[in-house]
């Protein structure tokens, strides 16, 4: 979920900060997101950052990018370098719930995948 908003963001950054979903009422705007129907960006954007967005929008996580991959990704298309993990990690950050033990369970799941079998930016690398 966080990625999706996330790519919300970069959404808003391409079209120079325009509202999604303009106008519509929260209830629409669920029902449309829930069928896949996202945002439009405007025609002079960069075919990988869409491609990146499209792959975060995604309805199956398992085949989503994570925060990890995305802030590379962006690294390695904007030339601007990622900091040091270090410079984020804090063991007062460090979850201690539930979210922990499914957060594993889905890297377990992932880790079985190869990144050519992953939907996330790869084959968008190919459009």
């Amino acid at each position: 979920m966080v990625e999706a908003i996330l790519c919300y963001l970069v959404w808003e950054i391409m079209t120079n900060g325009a509202t999604p979903y303009e106008g519509l009422p929260n209830a629409k705007v669920k029902e449309m997101m829930l069928q896949g129907q996202h945002n439009k960006f405007p025609e002079d954007t960069d075919p990988q950052v869409v491609g990146l967005v499209h792959s975060c929008w995604l309805k199956d996580p398992a085949f989503r990018c994570t925060m990890g991959e995305v802030a590379k990704y962006m690294a390695n298309l904007t030339g601007i370098p990622q900091p040091p993990m270090s410079t984020y990690a804090s063991k007062e950050l460090t979850p201690k719930s539930p979210a922990r033990s499914r957060s594993s369970s889905r890297s377990r799941l992932i880790s079985k995948r190869t990144i050519q079998s992953r939907t996330c930016i790869q084959s968008r690398r190919s459009k």
